[in-house]
This record gives structure tokens, C-alpha cells and sequence, in this order.
């Protein structure tokens, strides 16, 4: 969700992906690429940048989680 809104971004999945393979050190770099990777697929509007990182830094942990458990099964 993105300022409370739900938002459709295109390649998503693969974007995390990606993300986590290249897996920048520190947040605020890991934050910075996953918003470079989206803008390449979507248009992120100037004004948005910040609640688009946001919200793309909480899913990408919710997915780090979910794969740090499904390897712990």
C-alpha cells in the first residue's frame, strides 16, 4: 500500500527478486535500488518516491521473512 492505497506495480515479484540477489548494503541503499528497479517498470510519480520506497522496503521484508521461514521448514 502506498499512502493507503493499494497499487498495482508491475514485475513485483521479479523486482524483490532481483533485489535480494543483489542485496545492497545497508537499508537506505536496498531502499534506493528496489525504487530504481520499480521505475523501470512503472511510473512513480516525483511527489510519491518516498511512500513508494516505503512501502516497497515493507514488502520486500515481508517476503525476506517469509523465505527465512519456508527454508526453516
Amino acid at each position: 500500500m502506498v499512502k493507503g492505497d493499494r497499487i498495482g506495480i508491475s514485475n513485483l515479484d521479479n523486482i524483490l527478486m532481483i533485489a535480494q540477489i543483489i542485496a545492497p548494503k545497508g537499508e537506505q541503499a536496498l531502499r534506493n535500488e528496489l525504487l530504481r528497479l520499480v521505475k523501470i517498470y512503472n511510473y512513480v510519480p516525483s511527489q510519491a518516491e518516498k511512500a513508494y520506497e516505503d512501502a516497497l522496503y515493507s514488502e520486500y521484508l515481508r517476503m525476506a521473512s517469509k523465505d527465512t521461514r519456508s527454508a526453516r521448514d
